[in-house]
């Protein structure tokens, strides 16, 4: 009796400790910093860093839409306003692509002056916007300048940044990154409407418009992407990193793919919050302002993951490091 009793108690606390390492692993996954995944490319190294810059609380409504999706944008945008309940916070990650040409940044983060005033005078009614939309916490040293900075590099050894689209939480550090930037040109032009602060992030930014380069392109179907997506704009001699013009999410959203040894890296931004997400009976965000849209493209990026050794690569999921390396080793 007594070692029954005994060796229940050691067991209670096997588990007990095993929660706990569970949830603690879970909490540190807002808090990784910078994390490395080594692959290659033609036989030569290619690193991907995925660079936390602080984490975001949405609504729920924002998260997962409240309203049927047949509903117009601005009524589903109003409900996210109204919502009172919130998702618990999820990561802004940035990436860094250091590929035999170049190093490229896809998105540029949080920002810490979130919460201070005086850095939204050229703004101050999409101050009060944003902050209804979102509680963002980006301590300094999570900035993407101090990230970079952390790794040993300057602005002028990033090549080209690539914004999956404009939201606040994918443009803060633009300004301080001074490098030329691919967009969507229907996110410049609708950047009152989708949340965009441009006064804030944007001004002085070389915006290279993405829509526009595409036109003239060989049409050829080179790969599945160029069939399902259309023709993408390629960055690099060897077309390893290719942008897309993917509307949905916003009017000028993107999709860049990396072409790696190993398989084909999307960087889908926030097209989807976690890559089980594209499903057809899952439910999809509610800021995504066009969901009919969204649906198709998330057909075709399932088509591209049957077709093909894949990985999505969401801008907000968890844990994105370990994936990757997971899918790589397969």
């Amino acid at each position: 009796m007594l070692n029954y009793q005994k060796n229940l108690f050691l067991g209670i606390i096997l588990s007990l400790f095993i929660s706990y390492k569970t949830y603690s692993q879970e909490q540190n996954n807002l808090g990784l910093g910078i994390e490395k995944n080594t692959l290659s490319i033609n036989g030569n190294p290619l690193e991907i860093f995925t660079l936390y810059t602080g984490n975001i609380q949405i609504h729920s409504c924002h998260y997962e839409n409240c309203k049927k999706e047949k509903s117009p944008y601005i009524l589903r945008f109003l409900k996210i306003l109204k919502d009172t309940s919130h998702v618990e916070p999820i990561p802004i990650n940035v990436f860094l692509i250091k590929h035999p040409e170049g190093n490229f940044v896809i998105d540029a983060g949080g920002d810490p002056q979130w919460y201070d005033e005086s850095s939204w005078e050229c703004e101050p009614f999409s101050r009060k916007i944003a902050q209804k939309l979102a509680n963002v916490n980006v301590k300094p040293e999570e900035s993407l300048e101090s990230r970079l900075k952390q790794l040993g590099l300057k602005n002028s050894d990033i090549k080209a940044a690539i914004v999956t689209h404009l939201h606040f939480d994918h443009t803060a550090g633009l300004k301080k990154l001074n490098a030329p930037t691919y967009v969507g040109k229907g996110d410049i032009k609708n950047g009152r409407i989708i949340g965009s602060v441009p006064c804030k992030f944007l001004d002085g930014v070389k915006l290279i418009q993405v829509e526009p380069l595409l036109k003239g392109l060989n049409t050829e179907k080179q790969d599945i992407g160029d069939s399902l997506l259309g023709a993408g704009l390629s960055l690099t001699k060897d077309n390893a990193i290719k942008v897309y013009s993917t509307p949905g999410h916003t009017p000028g959203s993107l999709t860049i793919r990396v072409r790696t040894d190993q398989g084909d890296l999307w960087f889908v931004g926030d097209i989807t919050f976690e890559d089980t997400q594209i499903e057809t009976n899952s439910k999809v965000a509610g800021i995504h302002f066009n969901i009919k849209e969204i649906r198709k493209l998330h057909k075709n990026l399932k088509l591209i993951l049957s077709r093909t050794n894949s990985i999505l690569i969401p801008a907000h999921q968890v844990n994105t490091s370990q994936r990757i390396k997971t899918w790589s080793n397969k």
